[in-house]
Formats: C-alpha cells, structure tokens, sequence
C-alpha cells in the first residue's frame, strides 16, 4: 500500500518507520546533518581502468588518476550507473522542498547480485519537488545508504521493487 502523497510537507518529511536503522537515515537526510549523513554511506574500492567499458562501469578512473589505481567510490545512477568519488555522495534533503514519500522493503532480486550494484533491504522514495514525477530511490542494506537513484523512475516504479505485497513502512508506523 503506498503513503498517501498529498500530506503537507512538513508532516510528509517528518515520518518515521519505528525501525532505528532506517529513521537514522530518514533523521541525517532532512535534518541538515551532512557530517551524520556522510558517516552512513557505504563506500566501496576497486581497480579501476581508463578506458570505460560501457554504460554504468563504476571502475572507471576518474579524471587525473592512472589506471590500475584503487580507487573509493559510491555508486549511483542517473537512468544509468556512475561512480562518485568524492563526498558528500549523498547530500541532505531539503525539507522545505524534497517531499518524503514511502519506505519500502525491497524484494530480492534473485539470481546473481550485481557486482557494486547492492540490492539493499530497504528503498525509501523521495520527490525531489512538487512538480517533479521522477523519484529519487535511496537503497538502505544494514543500516547504511548502498546506493541513490535518481531519473527515469516514478514512485511507483520504485514502490514495485517491494514486490506483489509491498507495504509503506512510514504508514504502518503512523
């Protein structure tokens, strides 16, 4: 079942799911606190190369560093995945505009998981403005942010990553 979205923001932004890995999350990204946000993300390392190797290669060098270098990186995706190598990875909210929409317990996808594509538990849903239809999904897995995406997804979209029984956590908490 998916949260009502017509809520006013400020009580929209100020639910909370009752499970203490995911309201931290929920309290770092509308409540400004970027250091706190920062300490919740997942940073992974590989070796990256120079040469990109096709759509959403997150071991790809960035700019001024040599191949065959370490390198720290969040994943990310705008319609297709990226890296980013530098904080902040994931920046706060803006409660005055971004409008929290749903937390959903993701189902697993199955088969083979996705080498620095973590499937994460837990997906909350975000809409960036009042006039925006494309949601931005925050994967959550063991209390920490594996990944963002951002574009070609709707709530909905995002929202059936729960599977045929997805419920909206912040609506059972309320």
């Amino acid at each position: 079942m998916l949260a009502d979205t017509e809520l006013d923001l400020e009580t929209a932004n100020a639910r909370r799911t009752g499970q203490a890995q995911i309201d931290v999350i929920l309290d770092a990204l509308f409540g400004g606190d970027q250091a706190a946000l920062d300490q919740l993300v997942l940073v992974q390392s590989a070796v990256c190369h120079s040469e990109p190797r096709g759509l959403g290669d997150v071991e790809v060098c960035p700019e001024g560093v040599e191949d065959g270098s370490t390198v720290e990186f969040f994943t990310t995706a705008a319609c297709e995945g990226y890296p980013l190598h530098q904080r902040p990875f994931v920046t706060a909210l803006d409660p005055s505009d971004d409008r929290l929409v749903a937390v959903v317990a993701v189902e697993p996808r199955g088969g083979d998981p996705v080498q620095y594509w973590p499937d994460g538990d837990y997906l909350v849903i975000v809409l960036p403005d009042a006039a925006s239809t494309d949601a931005v999904g925050i994967t959550i897995d063991a209390g920490m942010i594996v990944r963002t995406q951002t574009g070609c997804a709707t709530v909905e979209s995002l929202f059936a990553l729960g599977g045929a029984d997805a419920t909206d956590l912040l609506a059972v908490a309320s």
